[in-house]
């Protein structure tokens, strides 16, 4: 089954503000899942699930609190910046995740069975995905949540540059320095360059080993689907293979915030506010209700 890796444009979230039915709707956190598509209504705090066609819309659950993941038929979320708990996509069996360290969480992130959490102190903590087995894997200074985890090794990143961990906590090394971490894919690190303003430009990768690091695009990093590479630019967005190669224009829109790409489709809202669905060519573009 084709692997889809999903990620936000941006590590704060993007509010899409559309009209539908009537209304202004915000939409806030969108993802492609096992055949559905989830996204929460922030103006009812409603999470909803339809299909790819945007048939069969389903009412999920109310109240689902910060920052979420799906993995398997959970969704893992934050609550209250101090709580990691999950819940199934169906809406039911609600758990918070028992003995967590009590500081604010500052970002989780769900692999194999844990999940990784760090608090905002620095200190870096697992939990199995059942609440058990709560353990502090190491204190990181100038730890600023940006983190991954991949075969074995958690991938974060501080004020100093980016760095791995084994997941014991036992072997570190720095891999970079001025890195904003996008994802984790095969054996590649995509990431893009933090100007002195705090924004992010140009999109690189380099081997999860720290070498090989090679620029790909001016543009900013969207999505990885398969073999394609998406990202955005000034007048528009645009496909590439993984290694930036055969690059394309697939149409002038600015996004403001990109959701996810699954299957024959790309989710994304604009400037204008509103949330969009469209093929993988830019073609039929049709709004989210």
């Amino acid at each position: 089954m084709k692997k889809i890796i999903l990620f936000f444009l941006i590590t704060i979230l993007c509010f899409a503000t559309l009209v539908g039915c009537g209304k202004t709707v915000h939409i806030n956190w969108l993802i492609a899942h096992d055949g559905w598509i989830y996204y929460t209504n922030l103006d009812e705090d409603v999470l909803y699930k339809m299909k790819p066609d945007m048939t069969e819309k389903t009412n999920v659950t109310k109240g689902l609190g910060g920052y979420r993941e799906i993995v398997g038929d959970y969704i893992y979320f934050l609550e209250n910046d101090a709580f990691i708990s999950k819940i199934k996509t169906d809406g039911t069996q609600y758990q918070r995740l028992a003995d967590l360290n009590q500081e604010n969480i500052f970002g989780f992130t769900v692999s194999q069975d844990y999940v990784y959490y760090a608090v905002k102190s620095g200190s870096l903590y697992k939990v199995k995905i059942d609440g058990t087995e709560n353990k502090k894997i190491a204190d990181i200074d100038f730890f600023v949540g940006d983190m991954k985890v991949s075969d074995n090794w958690i991938y974060y990143k501080t004020q100093n540059g980016l760095y791995k961990m084994t997941t014991d906590g036992e072997q570190i090394s720095k891999l970079t320095d001025n890195a904003i971490l996008h994802q984790i894919n095969d054996t590649w690190i995509y990431y893009g360059e933090a100007t002195e303003k705090g924004e992010i430009q140009n999109l690189y990768r380099m081997t999860t080993d720290g070498t090989q690091q090679t620029k790909l695009a001016d543009g900013v990093f969207a999505a990885i689907d398969g073999e394609r590479l998406y990202y955005t630019k000034d007048d528009g967005f645009y496909a590439a293979n993984v290694d930036g190669s055969d690059a394309k224009k697939i149409n002038n829109t600015k996004m403001w915030g990109f959701y996810a790409v699954s299957g024959n489709y790309i989710y994304y809202g604009e400037y204008s506010g509103a949330a969009y669905r469209i093929n993988l060519d830019g073609s039929n573009k049709t709004p989210i209700e």
